[in-house]
């Protein structure tokens, strides 16, 4: 198979579009596709302060890679959230943050690290233990990304959701008719009193595409899966959407284009409903004098007091 571009020897083949591509000129499209989708949803200007949010994933390092390679003032935000810990080094989230720390290390840099177990008393997981591990891990994340983003100045926080990410959210939303979660669905979150700006660059990129971006560049990234994401809704609909892509290939980038189309017409972004404040961070809160993430906190506190242990399982 030859690269639709140059009839050199094709290296990857994007089935959604038909498209044979060669290394460069497969590259050259990723950049062009990021750089598209920042320019189209302003998402940021070259003088910007951006924070980017890595997990250690692909997702995440491709992003941080090329937003530095594209020269934008970028620091990267590491939450270890104490998964595995007890295992030591070679726990999931200290493995995570041993391939962060040394990419930050080899490129020269900004890091922040923030973690989890040693700031709040627990594991993000068991914040929470009636919420499930993805949902306690999302809550910290939030409000931890939030929270460093308005305290140090940044005007805007980038995560590296992808095009598997957002259909897999948006289907999942309308299985539930979730019109709150369809109306903020956007590759923009704007900022709000308290709120710092978000962003999606990756949004028209695939997993897969990331993969072979992070392959080709050399970019480092933890190649394990999170040993709570086993049964994880999120997983079965994206098996669900692989299914879909094999039989109906291009149907991800669609359903999502025609979403944005179809919120852009019909929806306004949701607005937050805010409440008050947190008397713990003064970070805007729907109900009550706590935040959802302080809520858990103050369990986590509880527990400590009592002598109660925070044990994983997975």
């Amino acid at each position: 198979m030859r690269c639709r571009n140059c009839e050199s020897k094709a290296q990857i083949y994007l089935r959604s579009f038909n498209l044979p591509l060669c290394k460069n000129h497969f590259i050259q499209r990723y950049i062009d596709t990021v750089k598209k989708t920042i320019s189209k949803f302003k998402m940021f200007s070259e003088n910007d302060k951006i924070l980017v949010a890595v997990s250690g994933g692909k997702d995440s390092m491709a992003l941080w890679y090329l937003l530095l390679k594209l020269g934008y003032k970028v620091t990267a935000l590491y939450i270890n959230l104490g998964i595995g810990n007890e295992k030591g080094e070679s726990g999931y989230s200290n493995m995570s943050e041993k391939v962060v720390r040394e990419f930050a290390k080899r490129m020269g840099a900004d890091l922040i690290i923030e973690n989890v177990l040693e700031k709040y008393g627990a594991p993000a997981p068991l914040l929470d233990r009636k919420r499930t591990p993805c949902s306690a891990c999302g809550i910290a994340k939030r409000h931890i990304f939030n929270s460093i983003a308005m305290q140090r100045g940044y005007d805007v926080v980038a995560t590296g959701h992808n095009l598997d990410d957002e259909v897999t959210a948006l289907l999942g939303n309308i299985l539930r008719w979730d019109e709150s979660y369809l109306k903020s669905q956007y590759p923009v979150l704007h900022a709000e009193d308290g709120f710092a700006k978000k962003v999606k660059p990756l949004i028209f990129l695939t997993e897969k595409e990331n993969l072979a971006f992070c392959m080709f560049e050399g970019i480092p990234f933890h190649h394990d899966e999170c040993p709570f994401a086993q049964g994880a809704t999120n997983i079965t609909l994206k098996r669900i959407w692989a299914q879909i892509e094999d039989f109906m290939p291009g149907t991800k980038y669609r359903f999502f284009r025609e979403f944005l189309k179809f919120k852009e017409k019909y929806f306004k972004l949701e607005e937050k409903k805010i409440q008050g404040k947190c008397k713990v961070c003064n970070q805007p809160t729907l109900a009550g004098d706590l935040c959802t993430f302080h809520r858990m906190i103050e369990k986590v506190k509880n527990k400590i007091i009592t002598g109660e242990h925070f044990q994983q399982s997975y």
